[in-house]
């Protein structure tokens, strides 16, 4: 499964339920909900973490289905009566097993000098040091923020795969056919201007810990573009964008 955090590796989880004592016997299915940390993206499955087995995501709800519990008197154990589901203790232990190279440090193959962003707060750049990579299929983009990782929403970086301006959403000198925000990859489905996507299927790897968004996701789900223009952005918790990079080009390699 992927972690909170975005670290690859084998999680065990164990925790110890209260049952309601007036709930009926029978068989019931266990969901593990995982919603994002802000309350205004709490209720959006879209920011919820999904698990990476297979066949337990719902992606209308955000749940992880976790399989199936038998409820029955005749079950040993300790009771206490009382009419609420509680979580009565939970422990999580994970073992890392998978080197990241979103997480760790990012080799050095070709680093995208960074122009002066087109907005800026009182003057100062929030956005620096961008950097981006492909190893065979798989590609990498980092950037450098300014302040606390909670002061912000979202972590984007429009894509044009195409690298044709008129078709896309328009953003300072691109056509954006996708969308990085956060751990999600989103395809545009607008018109040009207006705000229209879909999210896809894809398995992203995000992080922003330590004053640096990361994301580390395969690039055939692009279409396996030749060379992509990209630009980078900062939305702050109101869902303003407070800092956008000018636009960038990288050649896949």
């Amino acid at each position: 499964m992927i972690r909170a955090d975005g670290n690859p590796g084998v999680t065990t989880f164990t925790a110890k339920l209260h049952i309601p004592s007036n709930a009926k016997d029978g068989e019931y299915q266990l969901a593990l909900w995982l919603p994002d940390g802000y309350d205004s993206l709490r209720d959006n499955p879209l920011y919820a973490i999904q698990f990476a087995n297979e066949n337990i995501w719902d992606e209308a709800t955000g749940l992880n289905a976790l399989g199936n519990i038998l409820v029955t008197e005749s079950a040993g154990g300790e009771s206490e009566r009382g009419k609420e589901f509680t979580v009565i203790s939970a422990e999580s232990q994970t073992v890392r097993d998978v080197t990241s190279p979103v997480l760790d440090e990012v080799p050095t193959v070709e680093v995208v000098a960074t122009s002066t962003p087109d907005a800026v707060v009182d003057g100062l750049s929030l956005i620096s040091e961008i950097q981006i990579l492909n190893q065979d299929s798989f590609l990498t983009i980092k950037f450098s923020f300014a302040g606390k990782a909670e002061d912000y929403n979202g972590y984007q970086t429009f894509l044009d795969t195409d690298q044709n301006s008129s078709i896309g959403y328009a953003v300072n000198g691109i056509g954006a056919d996708y969308l990085l925000e956060n751990g999600v990859l989103n395809q545009y489905a607008g018109s040009g201007s207006d705000w229209t996507w879909t999210p896809t299927d894809d398995e992203i790897l995000f992080d922003n810990a330590g004053n640096s968004a990361q994301w580390l996701f395969n690039s055939e789900g692009l279409g396996k573009p030749a060379a992509i223009d990209f630009v980078c952005q900062l939305v702050d918790v109101n869902w303003n964008a407070v800092s956008t990079t000018s636009k960038q080009t990288y050649t896949l390699k």
